[in-house]
């Protein structure tokens, strides 16, 4: 695949958002709003160079590229329910805590975020 330029659309920070978390509410089958519920405000950035880096990907360095690519086989490779997910969540870390020797991953995944709890392992 040859780089390629690209606008990306992000959440752009206005003084909503230092207010609200943004939101999107999306009307049921057959109902409809008036007004759009939502705060969600957008930007883009125009003419970003995207370059195809699964060549070189195991070239990459964290310390350098701020990006490592790690060829690992999981014992998780259905994540169709919490606990799968949580497991699978355990085993990166482990294998990121082997890998660049640290004593403590965070791994984060939106399908089994929770405010109200932390999830980690060998604490």
């Amino acid at each position: 695949m040859p780089d390629i330029s690209a606008a990306l659309c992000y959440l752009a920070r206005d003084s909503i958002s230092k207010m609200e978390r943004p939101f999107k509410v999306l009307p049921a089958a057959g109902e409809n709003f008036e007004q759009p519920l939502s705060n969600l405000r957008l930007g883009w950035h125009e003419n970003n160079q995207i370059t195809d880096l699964r060549a070189n990907k195991f070239e990459l360095k964290l310390e350098r590229n701020r990006l490592e690519v790690l060829s690992h086989l999981t014992s998780y490779p259905v994540l169709d329910d919490i606990i799968s997910c949580l497991k699978y969540l355990n085993e990166a870390s482990d294998l990121l805590k082997e890998h660049f020797g640290t004593g403590k991953v965070v791994c984060f995944d939106y399908r089994v975020s929770d405010a109200s709890r932390e999830v980690e392992k060998n604490t």
